[in-house]
Parts: structure tokens; C-alpha cells; sequence
């Protein structure tokens, strides 16, 4: 499996999980070494893994492709929408991406 194609298989596996958690954040957060990822649920952000900054970084590259964002773009803030499918359900998340001193952080938020 190519890493594009990794990457984009861990976007929806997250997507899902989020969705029958009920949680309504998803959250990639750049550390100096590895992406940690996080979901909010009740108002708290839970650790859900972690994962090396390349697979992150091709991570957000396959959400901004998603939401026909520019993929290379890492220091200027970009939003959009992806409409999501989970079980027939159409699910609508929001993207935000901004610039960090660590690198590029992405909030997927689930409607």
C-alpha cells in the first residue's frame, strides 16, 4: 500500500471511530517526531494514538485533497468540507488547518 493510499485509510478509519464514539472533534496535533491524534468527546480531549509525522503529514494532505484544499499549503490556514459516508449515513466535517511552531495542526469537526 502506497503512503497516499495508507494515509487516506487511516483518515476514514478516524473518521469512523470518531462517528460511533459520538465524539465531536477530531484532532491531528504535530510534535517534533510523530502526530498525536485526538478525539473530543463530552467537552474533553481523549488520546486516541499516535502515528509518525510522515504518515500525519500525508494524513492532512489527504483531508485537504478531500476538501480540494492545496495539499502542499502548510503555512497559510485553510477550511473546508468534506461530506463523509459511514454505514449510508452522510455525515458532514468541517476542516481547519493552521500553522504551528511544530508544524501543520488539523481540527476535523463532525456535524
Amino acid at each position: 500500500m502506497t503512503e497516499e493510499q495508507l494515509a487516506t485509510q487511516l483518515v476514514h478509519n478516524l473518521l469512523s471511530a470518531g462517528l460511533h464514539q459520538k465524539s465531536t472533534d477530531i484532532h491531528l496535533d504535530p510534535l517534533r517526531d510523530e502526530v498525536v491524534v485526538r478525539f473530543r468527546s463530552q467537552g474533553a480531549l481523549h488520546e486516541v494514538g499516535r502515528h509518525s509525522a510522515e504518515l500525519g503529514r500525508a494524513a492532512r494532505r489527504a483531508v485537504k485533497r478531500m476538501f480540494h484544499g492545496d495539499p502542499e499549503e502548510e503555512h497559510q490556514t485553510q477550511d473546508g468540507r468534506i461530506l463523509f459516508n459511514v454505514d449510508g449515513q452522510s455525515v458532514d466535517v468541517r476542516v481547519s488547518t493552521f500553522s504551528t511552531m511544530l508544524g501543520e495542526r488539523l481540527v476535523m469537526r463532525i456535524q
